[in-house]
């Protein structure tokens, strides 16, 4: 009997020794990880200048500058047209000289028309919440939805068309007697790669127009060079240019063709024109946003650059959220705020076949981060995002 007592006692001890050294393992391995990965993880994501001028001075790459006249990269718009045999380094090297780059004939004309009927049909059925203005005023004369390739045949024609492209979603629509905007870049640089570089993934939109768009439709201005600028000064905004990449002998006037789209770098300075043209139609454009995806550098060093503070339009949520960054000089840096579901996990590469790759289920697979093809490559999920921010 004593030495049945003795023989559960011991069971019961050693049973209770592995439960707490495995605890005690679980215990140690977590905590190396939060600080080894975590905090190193966090703190690349958040500081406060105002607090650590260590973070400001080790990791501020450049200063605010005030752009001038000389600046500017190109007095014609022409100097950033693609040509049809670019090879990608040239591509790349317009667009790091100018901060943009028009590149012709990225969707076909007939898919162009096709997707504005879509984009108009769509603006007479949104909702309130669906719509988002690009800017405030009185009258609200330039506004976007979001889109999803399950929305129209047309949406997955034009993702197909955009990665056969090689070279490089939501829309903007402006009616006629819209305002002109004010220059601004889509990213503030207290928050981008602007200041800092070894901090945040670039940014850069493409714009793929959806009609023929003269300068009295309301082309998009761009000022080419200012990628580098905090600021620009009225003797810089007279040298920027709206951007045509084709010309009308009949009508003696420059515009930019249906199809063409132009890739700019985010911090570059742009606006939309006046809508000068009377009883002139909508004027729509796809837009499309996008960063690198994470990947290693090393083979035991994982990139630490995040994606940047939202844009500079894109909720008015974020408006507040950046403008009380600045006040108080916290940076909290993250995906851009309103991002449509569908729109994240995803790659390029995915849009080679968005049926298939960008179906409604592999939309909330990719938006969870829980499952994706095996061909297909991983890209900022809704979790990452939410960690981000």
């Amino acid at each position: 009997m004593t030495i049945y007592l003795l023989s559960r006692n011991l069971q019961i001890f050693l049973y209770w020794a592995t439960v707490a050294s495995f605890g005690l393992f679980s215990t140690a391995s977590l905590a190396k990880f939060h600080y080894t990965s975590c905090i190193p993880y966090l703190t690349s994501i958040h500081w406060n200048f105002a607090r650590d001028s260590y973070q400001q001075n080790n990791y501020e790459t450049y200063y605010q500058r005030h752009c001038t006249p000389e600046d500017v990269s190109t007095s014609s718009i022409m100097n950033t047209i693609i040509a049809p045999e670019a090879t990608s380094s040239e591509i790349a090297n317009t667009i790091l000289e100018h901060g943009a780059a028009i590149i012709p004939n990225v969707i076909d004309r007939e898919t162009a028309s096709k997707f504005r009927n879509f984009t108009l049909f769509r603006n007479s059925k949104l909702r309130p919440n669906e719509q988002i203005f690009v800017m405030k005023s009185e009258n609200q004369t330039r506004w976007a939805f979001a889109i999803k390739p399950q929305d129209d045949p047309v949406v997955a024609d034009v993702l197909e068309q955009v990665y056969k492209n090689n070279r490089f979603l939501q829309t903007i629509t402006s009616r006629a007697g819209a305002e002109s905007q004010g220059y601004h870049p889509d990213t503030i640089s207290e928050a981008s790669m602007k200041t800092f570089i070894r901090s945040f993934l670039p940014h850069f939109s493409v714009f793929i127009y959806l009609q023929d768009t003269t300068k009295e439709m309301g082309a998009t201005w761009i000022c080419p060079g200012t990628q580098f600028c905090d600021k620009i000064n009225n003797n810089v905004k007279n040298k920027c240019k709206p951007i045509t990449s084709d010309y009308n002998h009949h009508q003696n006037t420059r515009f930019m063709r249906a199809g063409n789209a132009v890739i700019m770098n985010q911090n570059t300075f742009h606006r939309g024109g006046q809508y000068t043209l009377r009883d002139g139609p909508h004027r729509s454009i796809i837009v499309m946003t996008f960063t690198a995806r994470h990947r290693r550098r090393h083979k035991t060093k994982t990139e630490q650059r995040r994606p940047i503070l939202s844009g500079s339009w894109s909720t008015e949520a974020a408006m507040r959220i950046a403008q009380e960054a600045r006040i108080k000089g916290t940076e909290i840096r993250r995906l851009s705020m309103g991002t449509p579901l569908s729109s994240f996990g995803f790659t390029l590469n995915d849009f080679s076949n968005p049926k298939k790759y960008m179906s409604n289920l592999m939309v909330n697979l990719r938006f969870w981060g829980l499952w994706k093809y095996p061909e297909s490559n991983w890209s900022q999920d809704y979790v990452t995002s939410i960690w981000d921010r």
